[in-house]
């Protein structure tokens, strides 16, 4: 009997190890003038609550970025539009939660990038907003062509929803609203952005 439990525990585990083994992956399909067609596929196993691996592919070129270490991005959201008129490429935004050089606790953060042919390159990393982000998307709310940050916050019990637009490396908030908590799901804010 001894042996049969062993055998069903023994079973049992490598079972969950390969479930918990595997990847699971978010595939988006982007385009801008200067690289054409591309994806950007973001990768994490199964058991793990973030994404940390970004694979870029354009063309026959392909890239992987591991952002593990020091590097942790710990990845939970992703957007993209164009924030500014700097180039023509996409710029992504990536929610992410960690611990940025100047303001060393663990807080949901955005930061952007901008794709060069298979490369993710840095073009804004916030060490935080006004106050502690509860959701972000890139929308262009004052029609100028140009995408903002448009955040929800929340700070001592109060929902806020503020649009920040991006220059030369600093970010300034252009809005700010406070809203009610039953209003505070990004995917529904747009209609009190035009409330201004």
């Amino acid at each position: 009997m001894k042996k049969k439990i062993k055998i069903a525990t023994i079973f049992i585990a490598i079972v969950l190890i390969i479930y918990f083994s595997r990847n699971v992956s978010e595939v988006f399909f982007l385009n801008d003038k200067i690289n054409g067609d591309f994806t950007l596929k973001l990768t994490k196993r199964k058991y793990q609550k973030y994404y940390n691996k970004v694979t870029i592919k354009n063309g026959d070129e392909q890239k992987t970025h591991y952002f593990k270490d020091k590097m942790t991005l710990n990845i939970w959201k992703t957007d993209w539009g164009h924030i500014n008129n700097e180039n023509k490429t996409l710029d992504i935004a990536f929610g992410v939660y960690n611990i940025a050089p100047h303001h060393r606790k663990m807080f949901k953060r955005v930061f952007i990038y901008k794709v060069e042919g298979v490369e993710l390159v840095p073009k804004f990393r916030c060490s935080r907003l006004a106050t502690p982000m509860v959701d972000f998307m890139l929308y262009d709310y004052d029609e100028d062509g140009y995408d903002e940050i448009v955040s929800i916050e929340k700070h001592k019990g109060k929902y806020t929803i503020n649009a920040y637009k991006e220059y030369n490396l600093t970010i300034l908030r252009v809005f700010t609203k406070e809203i009610k908590e039953s209003e505070s799901d990004i995917k529904n804010v747009k209609h009190l952005l035009k409330d201004r």
